[in-house]
């Protein structure tokens, strides 16, 4: 079986008042099913950022979040296209996942993206939101907010001889890795 290495780095490209980029996480963890698993037709992930990871990259006040990026270090994707991707981000404020999340139907949740991705590797690919996302630090009250990020593959089409492989990781901040998704249970197709 091969082992594809991927860097675990999320980068947000973010503008207030001048642009800049903020990096989230130290590039030290693999993940292999996030942003979504290949094998599966119609799959989802979610990860989350707290807001002391925001804070600890320099996120202060109001910060409108444009693009996300993920960092590839494999040479295995050349022009990689996945459908009907869907990206969904919203204020968060909790510092873990339930032992057994459930899938949660983003119809409150504003849609940060939907559209086709071409993912390439290695280097960085990233996702211009057709929606983005303004994301405000609450300063801790009541409970400080990070925000979640919940993505849904509805290509349609699992990516056989590839498998596992296309899967760019998120995020994530140093262990412990704040991420879930459910292998068994697969996002209803779309009616």
């Amino acid at each position: 079986m091969h082992k594809y290495l991927i860097l675990t780095m999320l980068l947000f490209s973010l503008s207030f008042l001048t642009a800049g980029d903020y990096i989230i996480g130290t590039g030290t963890s693999n993940q292999n099913y996030v942003p979504f698993n290949g094998n599966y037709n119609y799959s989802w992930s979610k990860f989350f950022f707290t807001a002391d990871e925001l804070l600890a990259a320099g996120m202060t006040g109001t910060v409108q979040i444009t693009k996300i990026g993920f960092q590839l270090v494999s040479n295995t994707f050349d022009n990689y296209i996945t459908n009907d991707q869907r990206i969904y981000i919203h204020e968060f404020y909790d510092e873990t996942y339930p032992s057994n999340p459930q899938y949660v139907n983003p119809s409150s949740y504003p849609i940060a993206f939907q559209g086709t991705i071409s993912w390439t590797s290695p280097g960085w690919v990233f996702i211009q939101l057709t929606t983005p996302y303004s994301y405000t630090y609450n300063g801790g009250s009541p409970v400080p907010n990070g925000i979640e990020i919940l993505w849904e593959n509805r290509d349609g089409s699992s990516q056989s001889p590839i498998r596992n492989s296309l899967i760019p990781p998120p995020v994530i901040i140093t262990p412990p890795i704040n991420i879930t998704i459910l292998l068994s249970q697969p996002v209803p197709a779309p009616e």
